[in-house]
């Protein structure tokens, strides 16, 4: 009996010791697919079928993609927190800016884009059909004579040369997200956006 009650006493110090990891779980936002181009001024998100929607923040010209999730009963996605809430300023030349929390997604080169708070360089886009969905093409940056358009490459987000024999990676898709619900504060980040601890 002592025998027993001690390996179990061990035991339990044993597994008390282990790290254990709090796991939160994250915010999710209904969106619905949108027929056509967004109307300039109303709030969506960019999906792209491997599963991911653009995130709202850039780093070393990517952006992240946000997961998100088909129904297979409705023609709605689920997309996690930090899936980005984009809306377009329609130009005069038939152009597009595209927007995130009142930022600009402004292209650098022809493999990079950042977000930037005025429109310039890099800042136009042209929104034209591409297979089921949509090719979002800088009119600024080109590649070989190809356009920089927006690709999903390891589940991040920004311009490459168009390459018509992967025109899937160019594919974009619009989905209409409720701002208000998932946006309140117009930062561009769908959800509470963590913040950094104190130490």
């Amino acid at each position: 009996k002592k025998r027993l009650i001690s390996i179990l006493l061990v035991a339990v110090m044993v597994l008390a010791m282990l790290p254990t990891v709090a796991l939160a779980a994250r915010e999710t936002f209904t969106v619905t697919p949108i027929e056509g181009i967004p109307t300039a001024g109303s709030a969506f998100v960019i999906y792209h079928t491997s599963g991911v929607v653009m995130g709202s923040e850039s780093n070393a010209g990517k952006t992240a993609g946000a997961n998100a999730y088909t129904n297979e009963e409705t023609a709605t996605i689920q997309v996690e927190q930090g899936a980005g809430v984009y809306k377009l300023e329609a130009n005069s030349d038939g152009t597009y800016y595209l927007t995130c929390g009142g930022r600009y997604y402004t292209a650098s080169s022809t493999s990079k884009a950042d977000f930037t708070t005025s429109a310039g360089k890099g800042s136009k886009w042209k929104i034209e059909t591409l297979g089921d969905g949509y090719r979002i093409a800088n009119t600024d940056y080109q590649y070989s004579g190809n356009p920089a358009c927006l690709e999903v490459y390891n589940g991040a987000f920004s311009p490459y040369g168009f390459q018509a024999a992967n025109e899937g990676l160019y594919t974009m898709h619009f989905y209409s997200i409720n701002e208000a619900a998932a946006d309140p504060d117009g930062d561009g980040y769908s959800g509470v956006k963590p913040t950094a601890g104190s130490k």
